[in-house]
């Protein structure tokens, strides 16, 4: 073969192949629209299918209100209304005990006023003739001159009474002399507040008793 043969063969193939191409390029999109076309179309989104219960009949609406009240009226006739309670009538009277009276020969006499069991269980305090020991100084202390008075050259006497407590020491007190009159007072109860006694006794436990304490401011 000569070299224009082979040429020519070379030209006619390319030739072929550009055209083969061209159909193929220009089929497609012929196909693709045909496969759109065939392909069923599909629901994604759920679809809501909605249930419609029928009334219900007359009749059963009814003999349902008819049970309602029915039931109702047992419940109101089982909780019967509380019972009033009776109001008594009670008529006031006056009682009179009569306190005198004989018990296996002991005449006992009328009954005392309530005044006087409280005044003698009240009375926890004595005087020196009620006991059986009298209260006893077990520590005294002298009373300060006062100083105006001393300047002044002024003498005098104070007499105290005082309670002598149980815990030994003066818990009341009164002025019984006082010369010359409020000159001495203060000096004198200040030093009793010092003092410090042994409690009076009286059958056999401490008790307290009235003493008398007297103080003496004099010149030396």
């Amino acid at each position: 073969m000569t070299l224009q043969g082979h040429l020519f063969r070379l030209v006619t193939a390319l030739a072929v192949t550009c055209l083969l191409n061209i159909m193929i390029f220009a089929g497609l999109p012929m196909l693709t629209r045909v496969t759109h076309r065939e392909r069923p179309q599909s629901f994604d989104s759920p679809i809501m299918i909605a249930s419609i219960k029928p009334p219900k009949p007359p009749e059963e609406i009814k003999q349902r209100e008819i049970k309602e009240r029915h039931m109702e009226q047992m419940k109101h006739n089982a909780t019967p209304a509380r019972a009033a309670k009776p109001k008594l009538a009670v008529s006031k009277f006056e009682f009179a005990a009569d306190m005198s009276a004989d018990i296996g020969g002991i005449a006992i006499g009328p009954a005392r006023e309530i005044g006087e069991f409280k005044t003698e269980m009240k009375k926890i305090e004595f005087e020196l003739t009620e006991v059986d020991t009298p209260p006893k100084a077990t520590r005294k202390a002298p009373a300060m001159y006062p100083f105006g008075a001393k300047r002044k050259g002024i003498q005098g006497q104070v007499l105290i009474r005082c309670l002598v407590g149980l815990n030994g020491t003066a818990t009341k007190h009164k002025i019984l002399i006082s010369e010359p009159e409020g000159e001495f007072d203060e000096a004198a109860l200040t030093a009793l507040q010092k003092w410090r006694f042994k409690p009076g006794i009286l059958g056999g436990q401490a008790v307290p008793t009235w003493i008398r304490v007297p103080f003496i401011f004099k010149l030396n």
